[in-house]
């Protein structure tokens, strides 16, 4: 049972033997001076005594007065507060003594009459019997105490002598002094002999991080008081312990953390002071002499296992600087060999006929870093590795040009291609590797540009490996640029040729279709991609160097046969029975979008003859413009939707013209002679699925109006235009009649 236990245990026979309103007991410690009272729900109180204190309390027996003035006065007042001097009745104080030693007083208040009712020999024994029960209690808890302080300096001192490295040793000691000494915060406080202070080093149980920063003078505060005079040091209230000087800044971090009593020791060893160990809680406490001399010991323990753990760091240090001049030249030895390796898989894959994203990757394996390959527009031909960082990550979502109008060094060294390369540090969260950027170029003509990322301990080991794929990405970069020059002339006559319009396959088309691998005595399907020029301040338009880099990407693309530019258009053609041909086309199209506008494309149905792929293309044509601003996805598949194919094929407009008049004629003219919009009314109406509702809130208009226009056009178009079948030609109709007013 701890103290508060035992007191209200006492307090409640008292209370049952002699009677009275409350009782109250008060424990001697004779080491300190003081009187202790610790009762459940209430913070722990005391009272200085002295050797006449003593004697007073130890005559005992009698009533006691509230204003009798002296220390039975203060513990009256202690006890059970002001109000005591202002209700009728009395204290009965009892003192607890044991071989005529004062163990603590019993205080009992009650009624006026509670002394008289009182047995005298009763009341002796019970003192007796409390006495030695407080006594025994005391001698249990010291040799608890000893037990455990014993157990946990041994075991301290076993674990802290088995670690040498620095931070293991401070955090087991602020560990095991939490622990040992029952309190819910510690920490060690380490010496700064240039700045002459004592700096925070580690903290456990603290809830602010302000706590962790302090920094004392020695000689200031509580700490610095025991840094100072190397003595152990404690305070019950440190707010108002005046004994020491106060510094705000330390105040206000205790006042934080809501602690209130303190327990700091010294640590030194072979009279060297190491720094402080504390100890506290945010309750008032007051230390033990056994818990002080605890502390102390512990203190002692880390003072010896810090200095070994900086003996093992100089010896460590000692043997690295030793260690540094052999890794020094096995680092040269091991740039060579890995420069010598790297140099013989890119040769190989060379002559092995190997792309630009094979040697991207050798390179990036070997190097370990994040590794971009960017052409002479600065898009993204090629790239392996993750990204380390958010630089990286922007670089191959946005691309070079993007990232270089944040770096003013960059533009230049990328225009002029001089084979100069720029290093670039880490700067905060967004570029938090070093990165290597060459410009690729041949002669004053500019190629592209390769990036690597890495660590910055791992710059100059990748240097070397960095230069060799760079000549060697300039290698390829020009052979992509012959070949490109290539495909793009044959390219643009195999398109002239398919989209002519011919009957029939003659032997130059079919060669030229071979060169290009395809082979048109099977289906193939058209990819158009529309470009939209972006116009200039003086009103010019540009298309930039999206159709190059676009058709760049697709011929990289293994379900690509070959893409060319085509007037305003970017074309590829593909086999007919390519999978999930929706989707590689989306893909390719978000790596070179606009950061502006989604670049959008229309994948044509199978051309089983060589007329359909005039038709089909002219077809995708019409369906992009016409779905340019209101689609949302960046893919149509025609071969999806074959009615599109059907009505927006072919060269002249009479067929869809002559559509429009059979579906929307009879709209079309009432509109234009009374003008109540049931046009647009039709078009909403059939794009908010049937609903009245949100048709007026596309129209803004009201609910009423939608209901009569509905009417007219039940009259005009027929009772059955809202079913399916007739509401799709309607939509039909609709968007062919976009398209003819355009």
């Amino acid at each position: 049972m701890d103290a508060v236990g035992l007191a209200g245990l006492i307090s409640g026979e008292a209370l049952r033997l002699f009677g009275g309103a409350e009782a109250v007991i008060w424990v001697y410690r004779p080491d300190l001076g003081r009187l202790f009272c610790e009762r459940s729900g209430a913070e722990p109180a005391s009272v200085a005594v002295g050797g006449a204190d003593v004697e007073l309390l130890g005559l005992g027996g009698v009533a006691w007065e509230p204003g009798c003035g002296d220390v039975r006065a203060r513990l009256i007042e202690a006890s059970f507060g002001l109000v005591a001097e202002r209700r009728d009745g009395t204290v009965l104080g009892v003192p607890l003594k044991r071989d005529d030693s004062l163990q603590g007083v019993l205080l009992v208040a009650g009624e006026a009459s509670l002394a008289e009712e009182v047995q005298e020999e009763l009341l002796a024994g019970f003192a007796r019997q409390v006495a030695v029960l407080l006594a025994n209690h005391s001698q249990l808890q010291r040799a608890e105490s000893n037990e455990a302080q014993l157990q946990a300096l041994f075991e301290t001192a076993s674990e802290l002598s088995s670690n040498l490295d620095l931070e293991t040793v401070l955090t087991a000691i602020v560990e095991r002094v939490q622990v040992v000494a029952k309190a819910p915060v510690s920490y060690i406080m380490l010496v700064d002999e240039e700045a002459g202070e004592i700096a925070m080093r580690v903290t456990l149980g603290t809830e602010h991080p302000d706590f962790a920063s302090l920094r004392l003078k020695l000689g200031g505060g509580l700490g610095g008081r025991v840094a100072a005079k190397r003595r152990p040091f404690y305070t019950s209230a440190y707010l108002d312990d005046d004994r020491f000087d106060h510094n705000p800044g330390v105040d206000a971090a205790v006042r934080e953390e809501g602690i209130r009593s303190i327990l700091a020791a010294p640590m030194s060893v072979s009279q060297r002071f190491v720094g402080v160990l504390f100890v506290a809680d945010r309750a008032v406490r007051v230390f033990s002499e056994a818990e002080v001399g605890l502390v102390a010991s512990l203190a002692n323990h880390a003072a010896t296992a810090i200095w070994n753990a900086e003996l093992y760091d100089r010896a460590r240090s000692a043997f690295a600087d030793l260690a540094r001049s052999n890794a020094v030249v096995q680092t040269q030895n091991t740039r060579l060999q890995r420069a010598e390796a790297l140099h013989a898989r890119l040769s190989s894959a060379v002559l092995e006929g190997k792309g630009l994203e094979d040697i991207v990757d050798l390179t990036a394996s070997v190097t370990g870093g994040q590794l971009l390959a960017f052409d002479r527009h600065h898009q993204l031909i090629a790239s392996a590795g993750e990204p380390g960082d958010e630089f990286g990550r922007r670089l191959l979502a946005s691309g070079a040009a993007d990232v270089a109008k944040d770096l003013p060094q960059l533009p230049q060294l990328l225009a002029d291609g001089d084979g100069s390369t720029l290093c670039l540090e880490p700067s905060g969260a967004f570029r938090q590797n070093s990165w290597l950027i060459a410009p690729i170029g041949a002669g004053a003509v500019p190629l592209g540009s390769l990036w690597l990322s890495l660590g910055s301990a791992e710059v100059d080991d990748a240097r070397p490996l960095f230069d060799q794929a760079t000549r060697v990405v300039a290698l390829e970069l020009l052979k992509e640029r012959a070949v490109a020059e290539v495909h793009r002339r044959l390219g643009r006559e195999l398109l002239d040729d398919l989209l002519a319009g011919h009957a029939r396959v003659d032997d130059g088309m079919a060669k030229r279709a071979a060169e290009m691998g395809v082979d048109l005595d099977q289906p193939h399907r058209l990819v158009r991609i529309n470009l939209v020029a972006q116009h200039s301040p003086d009103g010019t338009a540009d298309l930039g160097h999206a159709p190059d880099a676009l058709v760049a990407v697709l011929r990289r693309q293994s379900w690509c046969r070959f893409a060319a530019r085509y007037s305003q258009a970017v074309v590829a053609v593909v086999d007919g029975e390519t999978p999930d041909l929706v989707e590689h086309v989306r893909a390719t199209l978000n790596r070179v979008s606009d950061a502006h506008e989604r670049l959008k494309a229309a994948i044509t149905p199978p051309c089983s003859r060589l007329e359909d792929y005039r038709k089909f293309f002219l077809a995708a044509g019409r369906v992009l413009e016409l779905l340019r601003g209101s689609s949302r996805a960046s893919v149509v598949d025609l071969g999806e939707a074959w009615v599109l194919s059907l009505v927006f094929g072919g060269e002249d407009d009479g067929a869809m013209a002559s559509f429009v008049e059979a579906q929307l004629g009879d709209l079309l003219l009432h509109d234009e002679q009374h003008g109540l919009a049931l046009l647009e009314t039709l078009d909403a109406y059939l794009q908010a699925d049937l609903s009245a509702t949100r048709t007026a809130a596309a129209l803004h208009v009201h609910v009423n109006t939608v209901y009569y226009r509905l009417q007219r056009l039940r009259e005009l178009l027929g009772e059955t235009f809202t079913e399916p079948r007739r509401a799709l030609d309607l939509r039909v109709a609709l968007l062919a009649h976009q398209t003819l007013s355009r």
